[in-house]
């Protein structure tokens, strides 16, 4: 996708302001069927329809136009198209055969172009590129001294490339390279990476090379590191190719005119809860849009802050528009929902209702007046606010049984009898003031009962418990 469409996202939201991101910001503007590649300005989303063409759908409107070979091209042999990008006048780029770049323009219809120049990214001027270079009607076929693959491509005709390994000639090891070139070809940004394996790069230099090169048109660069690095996953963001960078928690996969990232704290299946998508200011925490838009991963955001997610023959569009929402009154809970039964696993008549904190140490005492000392349950159900942004644990100390869900998913999971057993949750990002349903489940059968909730914040090392200013009733 090229780096213009997804490099001016977010335009209403400043950087540093008033507003913080906030992920109940953004909404659904629906879902809709086909294959789509990209989005572009004028709310113009690129369909793959199937390999011999291509379609250019406005799903708002219901406007849609579907391209596909025609006789001409046929004529010259190419029997397969893939289109690959959609600038904001509506022109389009991909292959012919898999080799053979090709620009398509609304009321003009296809041009064939060299092989080697475009098919990968075109931008809004009309300018095309591809592994050998640029092409134009005004500049026609320009060589580019790439030394990768081209990684994004903006509207001052400014190239990204990255080249994973280049092997040292009679030497074991060697390098890798990411570059920002000029229209020309000259360098105006290089950065190397030594690669010391005998074979090629080992597993250490894989985590230490970035895997993409996100280029705006104010000329910020993201390196981001994602793939194998999953567990260290980030990016070096560039606020101009002079100046050297800062470290972000999140692997981009586009940049916006504003510096503003849409990208992942991970890229590793084995992890569900770390692979949903993020947005990043450098100036704001990481805000996770899981709640929002779910675990599959957002790759486009326009200027005008439409979000898209393909999902293979489907898709789905937001939209993000800063206090969009009116914003919640932050730390005036007054506990959970606690429903009492002395009916233990078997039953669900409840006994008693209040709002509380889940935090007890009964004994062989009872909880309340109306509850058995033995052979009770409680479920508590609720919201969880969040005090500030970041990565946050859970942790149960319970006798006997207990299960802790979070947004539908469960993340302690002790329902058994037991003696007294201390439980901590997977890792779970939250977002600064943001409220995620909690359902905490817990039964008693006989001897010593007890039930306490705690979450250990971000840059904390100890387990706290909640406040109750913190929770909320259903």
């Amino acid at each position: 996708m090229m780096i213009r469409n997804i490099a001016a996202a977010l335009a209403c939201l400043t950087i540093g302001g008033a507003h913080a991101l906030n992920a109940q910001d953004v909404s659904k503007v629906g879902d809709y069927a086909g294959s789509a590649v990209d989005l572009n300005n004028a709310g113009q989303v690129l369909l793959r329809v199937d390999t011999t063409g291509f379609a250019v759908s406005n799903p708002v409107t219901g406007a849609t136009q579907t391209v596909s070979l025609d006789a001409a091209l046929k004529a010259q042999g190419f029997t397969t198209l893939t289109a690959n990008d959609i600038n904001n006048v509506g022109q389009v780029t991909g292959f012919l055969n898999d080799t053979t770049p090709f620009l398509w323009s609304p009321g003009k219809g296809y041009q064939v172009l060299p092989v080697g120049f475009g098919g990968v990214f075109v931008n809004d001027t009309g300018v095309t590129v591809g592994p050998k270079g640029t092409w134009s009607a005004a500049t026609g076929a320009v060589t580019l001294p790439f030394n990768g693959f081209v990684s994004s491509f903006n509207n001052a005709g400014q190239v990204s490339t990255i080249n994973s390994y280049i092997p040292y000639v009679g030497n074991p090891g060697g390098t890798a390279i990411v570059q920002v070139l000029s229209p020309a070809g000259a360098v105006l940004f290089q950065r190397n990476y030594t690669l010391e394996g005998a074979l090629g790069p080992s597993q250490a230099d894989q985590q230490n090379t970035p895997d993409s090169a996100l280029l705006n048109d104010q000329g910020q660069l993201a390196l981001a590191y994602v793939g194998v690095k999953a567990w260290g996953a980030r990016t070096d963001f560039y606020s101009s190719l002079s100046v050297q960078p800062t470290g972000e928690s999140v692997a981009a996969l586009s940049l916006n005119n504003k510096g503003e990232l849409l990208g992942y704290p991970s890229f590793n299946a084995a992890f569900p809860l770390e692979s949903a998508p993020y947005l990043f200011t450098g100036k704001e925490r990481a805000v996770s849009l899981n709640a929002v838009m779910g675990y599959p991963r957002a790759t486009v955001i326009s200027d005008k802050g439409v979000i898209l997610q393909p999902n293979g023959t489907t898709y789905s569009l937001y939209r993000y528009v800063p206090g969009s929402n009116v914003q919640l009154p932050v730390g005036t809970g007054a506990g959970l929902l606690a429903q009492y039964s002395n009916t233990g696993l078997f039953g669900s008549k409840v006994v008693l209702t209040r709002a509380e904190n889940p935090s007890f140490d009964w004994g062989k005492g009872r909880p309340a007046t109306g509850v058995t000392s033995d052979f009770f349950s409680v479920k508590w159900t609720g919201q969880l606010e969040a005090e500030e942004g970041g990565v946050y644990s859970l942790r149960t100390v319970s006798d006997d049984g207990v299960r802790v869900t979070v947004d539908g998913k469960v993340v302690i999971n002790n329902w058994r009898s037991h003696k007294e057993a201390t439980d901590t949750s997977v890792e779970l990002t939250f977002d600064r003031a943001s409220r995620h349903t909690i359902m905490v489940e817990y039964y008693e059968l006989l001897g010593n009962a007890k039930l306490q909730l705690s979450w250990q914040k971000p840059g904390s090392t100890v387990f706290e418990q909640i406040p109750t200013t913190r929770l909320y009733q259903p």
